[in-house]
């Protein structure tokens, strides 16, 4: 985690999105296809790729929350004040 919030990893981060939007960007105004062969695209597409797999899951909060209500509804009192 430590090293996924570093300056440096957040740096190169930037630099990978950047690189990569650049490069589509210029495809999109008619420039050269992006290919296999340009290693610094590649990397920076892999390095974002990695990034992505490792990111945390995301989760529907409403999904959680209604899970939760269900849970404590159907879990019974074992209380002794409770008759």
């Amino acid at each position: 985690m430590e090293e996924r919030s570093s300056w440096s990893a957040l740096e190169q981060m930037r630099d990978d999105m950047l690189l990569v939007a650049e490069r589509l960007l210029e495809f999109y105004r008619g420039g050269p296809r992006p290919t296999y062969e340009e290693d610094e695209f590649m990397d920076a597409l892999e390095r974002m790729r990695e990034r992505e797999e490792n990111a945390p899951i995301p989760f529907n909060r409403r999904e959680v929350n209604a899970a939760l209500r269900k849970m404590i509804k159907e879990t019974p009192c074992t209380s002794e004040s409770k008759s």
